[in-house]
């Protein structure tokens, strides 16, 4: 009998084992129930029950020794693995005995790293071409002198992306060696840990366009002075385009962002015919005390076939003069100390006789009408093609 075969847990001799508290979680005979238990405070709370019925319920604590491990029959269970679901024992704690199942993920992290490999072997060219291309893109823009305001040599849209590719670079050649170390070894030892640590990301293969400064080299005019300057060559954008029915327009007033004032030399008198006669025309400045400091007189290569006709002038934040040149439809951008920067041509640009920086920093032209008088009064129809035109620094 079960009850025979274990002993009163309070007195070690009865054989007579009848009782059992779950409470306290002791099992005992007749005589100790009365005698031991019975006086333990609080007792009459406790959980008793007939030893014959924990027998028959017994079934909460399971006895691992009693079931065999799932790979070794003839060893005892030791401890039962969830993730496996299997019962291990000893043996298969100290030598893993699902070899297959390990050689199986061993060759699918092999795989997925010399996958990597290919991938990063097929990206790292992109990253080195464009690499050098910024390197030698940045070599072009150096510039020597530090108070420079239009480009920084150290700090800088080409500068930045540089070194941004540059790291994508030396990360794509280190991710690239070990795996080559990895893969060479081949053993699990460098598989693995490999595997857990590195870096799967792909960069994508885009880069952002920068646009550099237009830079022009300058001479010094000065006896002064051997260094010459580093100007930024503006770039325009035509915006808009206004008609109005004027012969032309001879003036811009900028009132505030919203108004402007036009003014008309001219008065459309039907009957008259003006005349135009271009005439070689230069831009003189002054010293302090009236001295003439330096004359522009037009450059060949615009002014070639088209006599150098200046009518107004303006001058930019950036230090820049700017000079409307009616007979060849050009603005003359020139440096401070008058030296040819570059021109402004565009084909609905025709006759500018007016300049003007209104209150958000772009440039107003304004252009004649290529009406010169009739005898008829339709032909004053033809002034309307007088134009001002908005045009934006970029």
């Amino acid at each position: 009998m079960a009850q025979n075969s274990v002993r009163c847990q309070f007195c070690k001799i009865s054989l007579e084992v009848k009782w059992k508290c779950k409470t306290c979680d002791v099992i005992f005979c007749d005589s100790c129930r009365l005698n031991i238990h019975a006086i333990l405070k609080n007792s009459h709370e406790h959980d008793v029950m007939d030893f014959k019925d924990t027998e028959r319920n017994c079934s909460d604590n399971v006895d691992l020794k009693s079931i065999p491990c799932s790979t070794h029959l003839e060893q005892s269970c030791l401890i039962y693995c969830r993730n496996c679901d299997k019962s291990l024992c000893s043996s298969c704690l100290i030598y893993p005995s699902d070899q297959t199942e390990l050689t199986r993920i061993y060759h699918l992290r092999r795989e997925s790293l010399d996958e990597l490999k290919q991938q990063i072997e097929n990206t790292l060219p992109f990253f080195e071409a464009k690499s050098a291309e910024f390197r030698s893109l940045d070599s072009k823009v150096v510039i020597t002198a530090p108070s420079n305001n239009f480009w920084n040599p150290d700090n800088n849209p080409v500068t930045q992306q540089k070194e941004i590719l540059e790291t994508i670079e030396e990360d794509l050649k280190q991710r690239r060696d070990d795996l080559e170390d990895a893969l060479e070894e081949s053993s699990a030892s460098y598989i693995f840990p490999v595997f857990e640590k590195i870096n799967k990301d792909i960069p994508a293969q885009i880069t952002v366009q920068v646009n550099t400064s237009d830079l022009i080299y300058i001479e010094s005019m000065s006896n002064d002075s051997f260094f010459g300057s580093i100007i930024e060559i503006p770039t325009f954008k035509l915006a808009h385009t206004f008609a109005f029915g004027l012969p032309d327009i001879s003036a811009i007033v900028t009132l505030n962002e919203e108004t402007c004032v036009l003014y008309s030399a001219k008065n459309p008198t039907y009957g008259k015919r003006y005349t135009y006669e271009p005439r070689n025309g230069r831009v003189v400045t002054l010293g302090e005390w009236g001295q003439p400091k330096w004359t522009y007189s037009g450059k060949f290569s615009v002014n070639r076939y088209n006599k150098f006709t200046p009518l107004d002038i303006v001058t930019t934040i950036h230090g820049h003069i700017l000079i409307a040149d009616r007979e060849s439809s050009t603005i003359h951008v020139v440096s401070k100390n008058g030296q040819f920067i570059a021109k402004f041509c565009h084909d609905d640009i025709v006759h500018p006789n007016s300049l003007n920086i209104d209150k958000m920093g772009r440039l107003l032209i304004g252009c004649s009408s290529d009406w010169d008088g009739g005898n008829h009064e339709d032909d004053a129809g033809r002034c309307q093609t007088s134009k001002l035109h908005v045009v934006e620094f970029v």
